[in-house]
C-alpha cells in the first residue's frame, strides 16, 4: 500500500474495516494518534460504540441517527457524549438536522450529500438556528467540490478514497484491481489531492 500524501485533521476508521473488533483503532492510534484525531464511523450499535470508547475514539459517526440496538433508551448522541466521544449522527432532511440539534449533537453529518448541493446548504444555513449547526457533508465529496462545500458553510467535509487512494479498499495487493488503483492514485488522484491540500492550506 502506498503512503498517504497528507494527514487530514481527523481520520475515521469504519466499523466494517477488517480488524475493527480486534484492536485496529489502537494500532492506528499508535501510528498517528499524536498528529490528528482518530474516530470511528458507521456506528449503528451500542456494542460498536463501546469498542470505540475502549480504544480511545475521539468522535463517532453514523450513517443514521441510531435508535435501536442499544440506543433505545437514551439515543446515539447521549451515549456518545456520556463516554466523552463527540457524536456525529447523520441527517438528510431539515427536520432530521433539527432533531439532531435538539438532541445535543455538536456536529451533524449531512448524508448522502450527493442529494444536496453547496447552494442548498448555504440556503439552509441562512434560516434560523440552522445557521448555528456544524454540518459535515459526506458522500460524493471530491477534489473538485470540497472547497465549494466549505465556502457554502460546511464545518468540514468527509472524504474517502479520493484522498487516500482506492487501493485501501482492496485486500489482495497482487490483484489487477489493486495495481490499477495504485496507478490511478499515482497519475491522477495524488496530484489532485496535493492541489486540494494546497488550496485548503493543509500541505
Amino acid at each position: 500500500m502506498h503512503s498517504t500524501l497528507l494527514l487530514p485533521q481527523a481520520v475515521e476508521i469504519t466499523t466494517d474495516s477488517v480488524g475493527f473488533e480486534d484492536g485496529l483503532l489502537k494500532k492506528v492510534h499508535a501510528l498517528i494518534g499524536d498528529r490528528c484525531l482518530i474516530g470511528v464511523g458507521t456506528i449503528t450499535t451500542l456494542k460498536q460504540l463501546e469498542i470505540a470508547a475502549a480504544e480511545g475514539a475521539a468522535f463517532a459517526l453514523s450513517p443514521v441517527n441510531p435508535k435501536f440496538d442499544g440506543f433505545e433508551r437514551r439515543g446515539f448522541v447521549h451515549e456518545c457524549h456520556k463516554r466523552g466521544i463527540v457524536a456525529m449522527p447523520a441527517a438528510y432532511t431539515p427536520q432530521e438536522i433539527y432533531e439532531a440539534q435538539a438532541q445535543g449533537a455538536r456536529t451533524i453529518k449531512l448524508f448522502p450529500a450527493q442529494k444536496w448541493t453547496p447552494k442548498q446548504l448555504k440556503d439552509l444555513k441562512a434560516v434560523g438556528d440552522f445557521g448555528k449547526a456544524n454540518i459535515c457533508p459526506s458522500g460524493g465529496i471530491n477534489h473538485e467540490n470540497a472547497a465549494e462545500w466549505l465556502a457554502a458553510g460546511a464545518a468540514a467535509v468527509g472524504m474517502g478514497s479520493c484522498l487516500a487512494g482506492r487501493d485501501i479498499k482492496i485486500e489482495d495487493s497482487s490483484s489487477p484491481a489493486f495495481q490499477a488503483a495504485v496507478e490511478k492514485w499515482t497519475t491522477t488522484e495524488r496530484p489532485a489531492a496535493a492541489a486540494l491540500a494546497e488550496t485548503l492550506h493543509l500541505s
